[in-house]
């Protein structure tokens, strides 16, 4: 058994035994089969990957002692807190033997001696946890995602905050772009005037239509605030068909083979996003790569759209002169018409 920072210790999960006085379902309960259990165990499991360290928040303990004599018993620990945590460990270390969940993070407090003081301790660890609200919690991540990593001293990246939060990198991904709202939008979100998820669809939008959007919601009827996502959607799909449309209005944009981009994302990650080049380029000329329209891609699809120009006018240009050929000879044919009968009429 390994001792940690502080009075944090590593506890193997089959030493543990849940207290006789407990408030908290055991791991065989509905609950620890849910979502909620689902989503602690992957956060768990991503943490230990990515940090070496499943939790950030230990269980509660106390020593184990003999109910006849009040000895001590070694090698047994009584759980005061932390249920669906240790509940959490266990069914890993049962998935993952060998990986780092056989040992837990806890706290061992000897001085909760009575069934009293536990029960005392379990509540105010129950009661203390206030809700976060989802705008905290997106909060939370775009302050981590500006916050250089201790460890690399380098900014974190959106699969490095989903290991932390053990969410899918996309969630991460749809949150990040609460960057790219505007001033208005920005204060919404931060006063928490309009809620978090409604100002992620609203951050979908380009820049120019996110004040509408929001007035929409501000102003709207509760119908218009129950449909704003639905809304967004076709606003979005209504800009992709005018996109299409009209092409000639702008460069064509096709996103690059995900190949290639992971491939980028992979030099990126290796050397460092403040040391590679492609970081230090403007968002315009990002999204100019992405879709393949940088100046020499842009310049060789303008080539072929003006060949193509060519070939359409050329082909114009063949049909106007047939045309013009078969009017001439049908002109010859009546002049000789004509010809043979004003000869015809004079004899």
């Amino acid at each position: 058994m390994s001792t940690l920072p502080t009075d944090i210790q590593d506890i193997p999960v089959t030493q543990i035994v849940p207290d006789k006085v407990n408030l908290r379902e055991s791991m065989e309960n509905a609950k620890a089969q849910g979502a909620e259990f689902d989503e602690l165990s992957n956060s768990i499991f991503m943490n230990q990957k990515a940090r070496g360290r499943g939790l950030i928040n230990p269980i509660l303990l106390r020593h184990g002692y003999d109910e006849n004599t009040g000895e001590r018993v070694e090698g047994v620990w009584y759980l005061v807190d932390g249920m669906q945590r240790l509940s959490a460990y266990k069914r890993l270390n049962e998935k993952h033997p060998g990986e780092g969940f056989d040992n837990i993070p806890a706290i061992v407090n000897d001085t909760l001696r009575t069934d009293e003081d536990v029960m005392i301790a379990q509540l105010t660890a129950n009661v203390v946890r206030v809700k976060t609200t989802g705008s905290q919690i997106r909060k939370v991540v775009l302050r981590l995602s500006e916050t250089p990593d201790p460890a690399t001293g380098r900014k974190r990246s959106g699969k490095q905050l989903a290991a932390i939060f053990g969410w899918d990198p996309s969630r991460i991904s749809q949150i990040l772009k609460l960057r790219n709202l505007t001033d208005s939008c920005k204060a919404a979100f931060e006063n928490e005037t309009v809620p978090a998820n409604v100002m992620e669809q609203i951050a979908r939008l380009p820049q120019v239509h996110q004040d509408d959007f929001l007035k929409l919601y501000l102003e709207g009827e509760d119908d218009d605030r129950k449909s704003i996502g639905v809304r967004i959607d076709q606003f979005l799909e209504k800009l992709k068909k005018d996109w299409q449309a009209e092409p000639d209005k702008g460069p064509v944009f096709k996103c690059r083979p995900a190949k290639v981009i992971n491939q980028l994302w992979a030099e990126i990650q290796e050397v460092g996003q403040d040391a590679h080049p492609f970081m230090k380029r403007t968002r315009i000329e990002m999204l100019k790569w992405m879709g393949q329209i940088d100046d020499e891609t842009l310049a060789e699809k303008q080539k072929k759209r003006g060949k193509k120009k060519l070939v359409q006018d050329a082909e114009a240009a063949m049909e106007i002169i047939q045309q013009a050929e078969d009017a001439q000879a049908r002109l010859a044919e009546l002049q000789a018409q004509i010809g043979q009968l004003e000869s015809q009429q004079s004899n």
